[in-house]
């Protein structure tokens, strides 16, 4: 069938422009019935995923990101997602790997039969102007030619750039740099074989310390999506500090007439304490009342030496049953509809 095209995504009205974003969504992740791929499992490993392929149910706009597992997701959700993560370090990764890993790369997405959600990291920056030019260019035709499980043409969402300012990856920190390296790899994505319709292109990531009234600044203006990480309470309690930069996001969002995305999630402050509960409460009440679709990492961040000496604790969801239980709960209970554009079912 014919893609939709987001050509105009940043001038229609907010209701038409959450409808052509929604629609290119559904349209891709729920022509039929989901193929046996959309499980979430491993090859070859039981779960309750494989019951939910043979259904007729559209896929959810939900899907996870690294470093989740297949196997993990499969205890997480037995719905088919619409969604999943993979990764390329520019500079620093074979192409050929981007495109044929089973856990973090296209293959994983080709069997689920999801829209990838592609994140380009830039560790060295670009600091002679060609450095990652190329490595851009080959993941651009990658996502040109890549079809799902049908054979049919699939539109991916491409984060530019992943953590520029976090912990060891080194890149700008000033707006100015930040948007014109988002700028340039735009245009080489468009000028090979990557329209609007082909890619969506999200603007992602605020640096720490910036101040809500300067979140307009890192957005470049060509940015078709937005798209924020959402990893701990504090983040989502009103009046701190992080979470004033949530909501200056969304107001940005929102007088843009831009959908959000939250294209990272999980549990940093721990599955086994009280905070873990009202993270997940929180993140739900937030993902519905403002996100066209989100992804979510369930993890043992304690194991990463940089994250746990942040505070970061175990975030694996299958480590603690009760908390898994209420997640499920409450994603088999996701309406799919994004405030503030109030448009449509998003998915199955």
């Amino acid at each position: 069938m014919r893609k939709p095209t987001l050509n105009g995504l940043t001038t229609i009205p907010p209701r038409i422009c959450a409808a052509v974003f929604a629609g290119l969504i559904s349209c891709l992740a729920a022509q039929n019935a989901p193929s046996p791929a959309g499980s979430g499992t491993d090859a070859g490993s039981a779960g309750t995923g494989t019951k939910a392929a043979a259904s007729s149910q559209g896929k959810l706009l939900f899907g996870q990101c690294p470093p989740g597992t297949k196997v993990e997701f499969a205890t997480i959700t037995d719905q088919p997602l619409g969604l999943a993560g993979a990764w390329v370090v520019l500079g620093k990764q074979d192409m050929a790997h981007f495109v044929s890993d089973p856990t973090h790369g296209l293959a994983l997405a080709k069997e689920l039969d999801a829209i990838p959600v592609v994140w380009l990291a830039l560790r060295d920056g670009w600091p002679d102007g060609k450095f990652v030019d190329q490595d851009i260019i080959d993941v651009a035709h990658a996502l040109a030619e890549f079809k799902n499980s049908k054979g049919e043409p699939q539109t991916s969402i491409v984060r530019l750039f992943l953590e520029p300012w976090n912990r060891n990856w080194h890149g700008p920190k000033d707006a100015a740099t930040y948007k014109q390296w988002w700028t340039r790899a735009a245009k080489l994505f468009r000028a090979n074989g990557c329209g609007p319709d082909r890619v969506i292109l999200s603007a992602d990531f605020f640096p720490s310390g910036v101040k809500p009234q300067d979140v307009r600044s890192w957005i470049p203006d060509e940015a078709q999506l937005i798209g924020l990480d959402l990893y701990q309470l504090k983040a989502l309690t009103p009046g701190t500090a992080p979470n004033k930069i949530v909501l200056a996001v969304v107001a940005e969002a929102e007088a843009r007439k831009l959908p959000i995305a939250v294209l990272e999630s999980g549990i940093a402050d721990g599955v086994t304490e009280a905070d873990g509960s009202a993270f997940i409460s929180k993140l739900f009440d937030f993902v519905q009342q403002h996100a066209v679709a989100w992804m979510f990492g369930s993890y043992d961040w304690s194991r990463v030496n940089e994250l746990a000496a942040n505070g970061w604790k175990n975030g694996l969801l299958s480590s603690n049953p009760a908390l898994l239980a209420e997640f499920r709960q409450r994603l088999a209970g996701m309406k799919w509809r994004p405030a503030p554009f109030h448009s449509g079912k998003q998915g199955g």
